[in-house]
């Protein structure tokens, strides 16, 4: 017995001395890997701040990365309906204006609802980006846009007569009912079918409201792939359905349906001439309009030409 407890505490010794040499071991470990005290601490680069930064330039850089990629893989970045170029049996494009005053264009245009109103308000939160023309080469600031959407006539005028700067209130949605818009009327072989594919949309001031210049104004163009983007989440960007509240659409679905009525201004040709200045169409305006609706059932025929073979 008296054997049994020296064999049991002789285990108990050699497992305390062990224990207490593992101790010594990590201690002598952490006093060499730390620092001496008087080592001085490097200093870190100060981070840039945000603000240094525009916030249009950043989204452009971003936007113009973005679009290199797409088209390296070989689709259209302005496209919301990916089709691949090697796809693509037959292209057109198509300078369309809408009047959003028509009766066929009322549910893009209901009291509070404007689509105009939509894309304005979504410029000034700084959610959309706004751009000086339809080759989306320059973006506006949001400076530039609150200009031109004020409303001459409500402008403060000086001493001399001359409007000040910063007085003037935006125009009401009601008043931006001209839209423009180009798309690319593609036929995609491994769907076999054709697409209407709108790539940017540009808004405008009547004549009739402008004041100062009296002719038809542009005020930005916007690309409608951030359109679609920006506009599903907003309550009061829809088709209005005035004949079933239930049946209200996405304005997205409603563009897809072709729930509107449009006017072709412009066709690709070799002169990148709008209709109105060719000179067999120049002659009146009966003239230019019966060549666009000639343009668009030519279209339309074209459309159904390819099932014929």
């Amino acid at each position: 017995m008296k054997i049994r407890l020296s064999f049991v505490l002789l285990l108990c010794l050699l497992g305390a001395a062990s224990m207490a040499q593992q101790g010594k071991r990590k201690k002598g470990k952490k006093n060499v890997t730390e620092a001496p005290a008087s080592a001085e601490p490097v200093a870190a680069a100060p981070p840039v701040p945000e603000a240094v930064v525009d916030p249009v330039a950043r989204s452009m850089d971003s936007l113009r990365r973005e679009d290199s990629v797409v088209w390296a893989s070989g689709y259209d970045p302005l496209s919301v309906r990916k089709v691949h170029v090697s796809d693509i049996m037959y292209k057109m494009q198509v300078w369309r204006v809408l009047d959003l005053r028509e009766k066929c264009n009322q549910p893009l245009f209901a009291k509070e609802n404007q689509i105009t109103k939509a894309i304005v308000d979504e410029v000034n939160a700084g959610r959309l980006i706004a751009f000086a023309k339809d080759s989306l080469t320059r973006p506006l600031s949001l400076a530039e846009f609150k200009e031109k959407v004020v409303d001459p006539s409500s402008m403060q005028m000086d001493a001399d007569g001359n409007p000040i700067p910063g007085s003037g209130l935006p125009f009401l949605p009601q008043n931006l009912y001209v839209l423009k818009f180009r798309e690319n009327l593609l036929f995609d072989k491994q769907r076999s079918r054709f697409y209407y594919d709108i790539q940017t949309v540009t808004l405008f001031i009547p004549a009739e409201f402008n004041t100062i210049k009296g002719t038809e104004t542009e005020v930005a163009s916007f690309r409608y792939k951030d359109l679609v983007r920006v506009f599903k989440n907003m309550p009061t960007a829809r088709w209005y359905n005035f004949q079933n509240r239930a049946e209200d659409k996405k304005v997205a679905d409603a563009m897809d349906l072709r729930l509107f009525c449009s006017r072709i201004i412009k066709i690709s040709n070799p002169k990148d001439a709008m209709i109105e200045d060719m000179p067999e169409y120049n002659t009146s305006d009966k003239a230019i309009l019966i060549a666009s609706q000639k343009y668009e059932y030519d279209l339309v025929a074209k459309e159904n030409e390819v099932w014929d073979y």
